[in-house]
């Protein structure tokens, strides 16, 4: 179902979340001559949005008003955000990551209805977390930017406005995806609120179908990043890629200790090899690791400690990698995330 969504000429943008996308809608909402107040979380106050400068630090030196809470429904936050926000008549809240699950009383008593979420892959498909992720794992190349109303679900409001392209082939680990996207959903961003605070105020809104809908949980690298070496050397190489740069690197236990493996690509130069095989390093030439796989061989060229520190001169040739049924096991629990960060599976909402 299509619908108009007809708003007033916007005057302030009210930020709610972090990024670095959070960060440049701050210069151009200022730029534009807008009012622009932030709320954020203590899990994304610290995180690092101009070089080594934090979320709240540059928020302060920007004069931007902003609150800090755990909990946006706690009586004393939303009170102190409520006092932030003032009057929405003239005004719209945009949601960056924001670290809540919004009720009714913050979307319609808070807001006013007055807010959207931005969201970076397809929708109804792929709502949830940990999109990039996921995207490699399925080696699906199609990009979205997609602003979309915020209603009581998980990303299932409707959609204002959208815009489809395509990750190149040289995007391979999640800070390929990220870098791209962000060059993408900033200009998509800069245009909508061009659009809205120069007049521009019918929206066109699209309900989500939600037979085709599909929900994807949050992942942490280090719980779900451990890797199968049963699988085809193919379903590997994209899984470690999934858990690659910016994050740690996927998991795998040699000698019994955990290591960390990054950068990493199939090969098919050195014939078949046996499924027992698996995870079998039959080269090291102190660069690289070459290890058996089902259908293939991974050319492996990061293999850390916990430290972060190389281990490629240590593991020898006749050496495996394996992991454990009991770290395969874990790495089917489902996690959530809050406003403080990782928590017990009963203690947080989807987000």
């Amino acid at each position: 179902m299509v619908f108009e969504l007809v708003l007033p000429q916007i005057r302030k943008l009210v930020l709610l979340g972090s990024g670095r996308t959070l960060a440049h809608l701050v210069d151009h909402g200022k730029k534009r001559g807008l009012e622009v107040v932030a709320a954020i979380s203590p899990r994304h106050a610290p995180e690092k949005v101009r070089g080594e400068q934090s979320l709240a630090v540059f928020l302060s030196d920007k004069g931007v008003r902003h609150h800090e809470t755990r909990n946006i429904h706690d009586p004393g936050s939303l009170l102190a955000v409520r006092e932030l926000v003032g009057s929405m008549e003239d005004g719209l809240a945009i949601s960056l990551g924001a670290a809540w699950i919004f009720k009714r009383e913050s979307i319609q008593g808070l807001f006013r209805g007055r807010l959207v979420n931005v969201h970076g892959t397809r929708l109804p498909r792929d709502r949830g977390g940990g999109g990039f992720s996921w995207q490699i794992l399925r080696g699906n190349r199609l990009g979205y930017c997609v602003i979309h109303g915020i209603d009581e679900g998980v990303d299932t409001g409707p959609i204002l406005d959208h815009e489809e392209f395509l990750y190149p082939g040289t995007c391979r680990v999640p800070e390929d995806y990220q870098e791209f996207y962000l060059s993408k959903n900033l200009l998509f961003l800069e245009r909508f609120v061009d659009r809205i605070s120069s007049g521009e105020t019918k929206l066109t809104a699209r309900v989500q179908c939600e037979y085709l809908s599909t929900y994807n949980p949050r992942l942490s690298t280090d719980l779900h990043g451990w890797i199968d070496w049963s699988w085809p050397a193919d379903e590997i190489e994209r899984f470690i890629c999934a858990f690659d740069r910016p994050y740690a690197g996927a998991s795998t236990r040699w000698n019994e200790q955990r290591v960390r493996i990054r950068t990493v690509s199939v090969q098919r130069n050195d014939g078949y090899f046996h499924p027992y095989q698996s995870g079998l390093v039959y080269r090291n030439n102190g660069r690289w690791l070459m290890v058996a796989a089902c259908g293939g061989e991974l050319l492996v060229e990061e293999a850390l400690d916990e430290k972060g520190e190389s281990l490629l001169a240590r593991i020898q040739e006749g050496d495996r990698l394996e992991t454990p049924c009991g770290d395969l096991e874990a790495a089917r629990k489902r996690i959530r995330y809050g406003a403080t960060g990782l928590g017990p599976a009963k203690a947080w909402k989807p987000l």
